[in-house]
């Protein structure tokens, strides 16, 4: 098999199916290999990171890579072509149950070929990297988290072995964005350890292999983890019994894994990461100049705290990557700014300096300048911008732009089909996070930090797809200022 960059997606040479040449006898197709194949070269691999894409090249020669590849493929199967049932608040989806079961026999086969050659580095790391995306689609929160925190004890132990090839280099960035994704998906309380998501000492290897964009990733993830580490580590937790018990599930005891533990510490990493990240623009010309249009932007200088839909000018920049990144450069200016995280630890949710009003400005443009289908297939996928929206909803509770989402931003994303989505279920849980936003501000409670809870303790074998076992532990304050935490069902 052939394959090459066209564009932003890879693609293979003018059959799209995977060709057996070269393969070992073990790996003779079935009429289900061939399918599978079929379905992830054609249509399944232009919604992975440009990071993840290059690994399956080695496919034919890893035979674990092989089968995890079939599992994830099957349940991207099993997910768009599943049932629909109706709740009685939402439409969620059954997946498909024949191709459910062939996905977690290829599952069980990756892991049996790992167990039988547990020295070959290259599979492992590629394989579990599939199998992550296979935990994403139909998998349970506790594989999802055992295998992010697999993969990212073997790259803090091998990061130097597989530094040393091309195609090591190739599963090490992979990695590291697999890892940084994670961290994002299940927030703070569920993070494998405690630290940066890219430690210090791959910091520079990671410069070396990783693209600006997805350094830019990992520095805004270590931003929200440590500005949501820093508030729930200043306030005591909520001793009601459901809860706990959840924060005990999440963490393994009755504190959460939290990254700081002072605010001097979280400032000082917050202002790091700040000049980081400044640096990073500043060494890309298509960065720099797409955020020096960004900040010349009349929306950056408005100087009006209305956020409504008629107040929000579009900004439409040349490429899709450099919007989100230019977004990612504006939400990290939120979460690092010392006087919005001091008002926030003192209770006050008032209104933001006019410097912080801009960068929502900007945030807001961008996502009302995207057109979704039109960049679905660009490297920095789509379902990023509804997380963007709701981290920046986090730290400006305002009706006006919870508003603005739910009834027009929302709208446009679901003109794209669920199958298309990078993380099966995003978009429905982004929609269900906003609904939850939205009732609480209207109830009065600002919510500054979400944690998706996809299971209840009680229920180990509930899926990552949006369920009626789906719950929300909530953070923020009250009204009358005081901090409360709460858990809540996500459908009602």
């Amino acid at each position: 098999m052939e394959v090459t960059r066209m564009g932003s997606p890879l693609r293979t040479h003018h059959n799209p199916t995977f060709s057996n040449r070269g393969i070992q006898p073990e790996y003779v197709m079935s009429g289900s290999d061939q399918l599978y194949l079929n379905q992830y070269f054609a249509h399944t691999v232009d919604l992975l990171p440009a990071s993840v894409r290059p690994i399956v090249w080695r496919m034919s020669t890893l035979p674990a890579l092989y089968n995890a590849t079939l599992a994830f493929s099957a349940a991207r199967f099993a997910y768009s072509l599943g049932t629909p049932y109706l709740t009685q608040s939402k439409t969620l989806i059954r997946p498909n149950r024949h191709f459910f079961i062939q996905s977690l026999n290829y599952f069980s086969r990756a892991i049996q070929l790992l167990q039988q050659n547990s020295s070959q580095l290259d599979d492992i790391f590629a394989t579990i990297v599939f199998l992550i995306l296979f935990e994403n689609v139909v998998g349970t929160v506790h594989s999802y988290y055992s295998h992010l925190q697999g993969l990212q004890t073997l790259t803090l132990c091998y990061h130097q072995a597989l530094s040393a090839t091309p195609y090591g280099q190739r599963l090490l960035r992979a990695s590291l964005f697999t890892i940084a994704k994670g961290a994002l998906f299940l927030g703070p309380l569920h993070s494998p350890r405690k630290g940066d998501i890219v430690p210090h000492d791959i910091d520079i290897l990671a410069e070396r292999i990783c693209s600006h964009q997805e350094i830019l990733f990992f520095k805004v993830v270590d931003a929200v983890n440590i500005s949501f580490s820093l508030l729930l580590g200043e306030f005591s937790w909520c001793s009601s019994g459901k809860l706990q018990r959840v924060l005990q599930s999440i963490s393994g005891n009755d504190n959460p894994h939290l990254s700081v533990s002072s605010a001097s510490e979280a400032y000082e990493k917050l202002t790091s990461l700040r000049r980081r990240i400044d640096v990073l623009f500043a060494q890309s010309t298509p960065l720099y100049n797409a955020f020096a249009e960004c900040t010349k932007h009349p929306a950056f200088h408005e100087l009006e705290f209305n956020y409504t839909s008629d107040n929000i000018t579009p900004i439409t920049l040349s490429g899709h990557e450099e919007a989100m990144a230019c977004a990612m450069y504006a939400l990290t200016q939120v979460y690092c700014d010392r006087q919005l995280l001091q008002s926030l630890l003192d209770g006050a949710t008032g209104q933001v300096n006019p410097t912080l009003n801009g960068w929502a400005k900007i945030i807001l443009g961008i996502a009302k300048g995207c057109d979704p289908p039109r960049y679905l297939y660009e490297e920095m996928y789509n379902m990023n911008m509804c997380w963007i929206l709701v981290l920046l909803c986090l730290r400006w509770p305002n009706p006006d732009i919870l508003a603005y989402i739910a009834h027009t931003v929302l709208p446009c994303l679901k003109k794209t089909t669920p199958a298309k989505e990078d993380t099966a279920g995003a978009l429905l849980l982004f929609e269900v996070v906003i609904e939850m936003l939205c009732s609480e501000n209207a109830r009065g409670r600002k919510v500054f930090a979400v944690h998706v809870v996809h299971e209840d303790p009680s229920d180990s074998t509930a899926f990552l797809l949006v369920n009626r076992s789906l719950h929300l532990a909530i953070h923020g304050y009250s009204i009358d200022g005081n901090f409360f935490s709460d858990y809540i069902p996500a459908l009602h």
